[in-house]
């Protein structure tokens, strides 16, 4: 994770980088086309959950560093929900 701070506090954006591998003698498996995401909260024990609905429940929603509001901005109920998330 990598993020500069100048000299006059201001930052840069932030940067994650991740080097993933399968494990073994080889590493010639391939996987392709994963929904990447970052979450609010980190994945708990129902990360192991078989039913596809229910897993990682406890991750929260996707991170949203900017709090862009990518749903209709005149629908009171997503306003109001998104106050108490933070």
């Amino acid at each position: 994770m990598t993020q500069l701070v100048y000299k006059d506090d201001s930052q840069s954006e932030t940067i994650i980088e991740v080097n993933l591998r399968h494990p073994g003698k080889h590493n010639r498996n391939t996987s392709r086309n994963h929904n990447w995401a970052i979450y609010v909260n980190p994945v708990g024990v129902d990360a192991a959950v078989k039913i596809k609905d229910t897993r990682c429940v406890a991750a929260g929603y996707t991170w949203n560093p900017y709090f862009t509001q990518l749903a209709d901005p005149l629908n009171v109920n997503i306003i109001d929900s998104l106050k108490y998330t933070f």
